[in-house]
């Protein structure tokens, strides 16, 4: 995980083997996408309510709590 946020824009460029000049920006648009899916990957894995209640999950009743 560690090395792939160090991924940058210019490192996707080189990878695809260039980019056309109006394109460049779009190296940096998968580069942003690659940190942000790994940034929420790992925030969902730190919050997992592991907390139980009545034999169920505390997020499933929170749910269940906000339907009509």
């Amino acid at each position: 995980m560690e090395e792939a946020l160090k991924i940058s824009d210019l490192d996707v460029i080189k990878a695809l083997g260039g980019l056309p000049d109006r394109k460049i920006h779009c190296s940096g648009l998968g580069a942003e996408a690659l940190h942000k899916a790994i940034e929420d990957y790992l925030a969902k894995k730190e919050f997992r309510p592991s907390l139980k209640q009545d034999g169920e999950n505390l997020g499933e009743r929170n749910v269940r709590n906000l339907q009509p």
